[in-house]
């Protein structure tokens, strides 16, 4: 897909920061995924606003990731351009303008768990729903990531977004439409930062971190042992009534069930594991597996909650 001055072009403004035909199998916790024609990893905004402007102006596709927790990419690969943004969008910010009530301006390649260490070590909280969801700032903000005690878009302030147009514009929580696991409107955009309206409740950061440790304890207790596969956290978003969607698919019988590498986790039935040599195929024929049971036993469809990209392997 991209010929010889589209790589020259790439090359000439990312450096050893571009790679052509690179596995996808290497950037995702589900360990798996063909090439994509090309991973970018911009060293700071400036560039990624050039980068995305050129590729526009190319008709080049694009997508934007951070650490692909939550992405199942197809064997056939990407036809596009992955831009990683880890490296240049990684800063934490403090305003205290209102003391009870601190902002933190996290950029999108901040990895979630940072921020909530950073919280915590500044006697802030409101982050609590956040810990132990593994991803970026970028990603939560997208998919309104979340657990049983909230989700993020419970306290965003703002959200700047780099626009189709190549303008940067931020956006105020009224004006966006946060919905369970998702962010409605904005697929075209790219996830900058955001700012995140805290608290301090008057307990010290080793109070915090104490509840911290508890949270994530009780999270653990109910996941797969990761040390024993590969996968991105829960697979199926819960149905609006009803069940969880891990209980509907325990109380199908499916917990341990296998196609090729892939696996129901026997811990926690809204995982899919990669027991260690799954292609995306084996995961995506499980899935529909599990929503095909589920939905003959129950008469519930189960959506997706990971985000699936990319092409089908082509026959040879």
């Amino acid at each position: 897909m991209l010929d010889r001055d589209a790589r020259r072009w790439l090359r000439g403004i990312l450096g050893d920061g571009v790679a052509f035909d690179e596995p996808m199998a290497r950037h995702t916790s589900f360990r798996v995924g063909g090439p994509a024609a090309a991973l970018a990893r911009p060293g700071d905004q400036a560039i990624l606003e050039r980068l995305a402007a050129g590729l526009r102006e190319r008709r080049i596709p694009f997508m934007a990731v951070g650490d692909g927790t939550n992405l199942l990419v197809r064997d056939g690969g990407l036809r596009k351009v992955v831009i990683v943004l880890t490296n240049a969008l990684n800063t934490i910010r403090y305003s205290h303008e209102n003391e009870d009530q601190p902002r933190i301006g996290a950029m999108a390649g901040v990895r979630l768990a940072a921020l909530c260490r950073s919280a915590l070590e500044n006697g802030i909280s409101g982050m609590e729903m956040a810990l132990g969801i593994p991803g970026t700032v970028g990603g939560a903000v997208r998919m309104n990531a979340g657990t049983g005690l909230g989700a993020v878009g419970d306290v965003i302030r703002s959200v700047a977004f780099l626009l189709p147009d190549g303008r940067v514009a931020e956006m105020g929580r009224d004006e966006l439409d946060f919905r369970y696991r998702g962010l409605h409107g904005m697929e075209s955009c790219v996830v900058l930062g955001a700012v995140f309206r805290l608290k301090r409740n008057g307990a010290s950061p080793g109070e915090l971190k104490e509840r911290a440790r508890e949270i994530l304890a009780e999270r653990r207790r109910g996941q797969p042992d990761h040390g024993r596969g590969w996968s991105a956290g829960c697979f199926f978003k819960n149905p609006p009534d009803g069940p969880p969607a891990g209980a509907l698919i325990d109380r199908a019988g499916l917990k341990g069930v296998r196609v090729g590498g892939a696996m129901v986790s026997p811990r926690h039935a809204n995982f899919i594991v990669n027991t260690g040599d799954a292609a995306a195929a084996d995961i995506l024929a499980l899935k529909d597996r599990i929503q095909e049971t589920v939905r003959e036993r129950f008469g519930i469809r189960l959506s997706p909650e990971v985000e699936i990209v990319g092409e089908k392997r082509h026959p040879v």
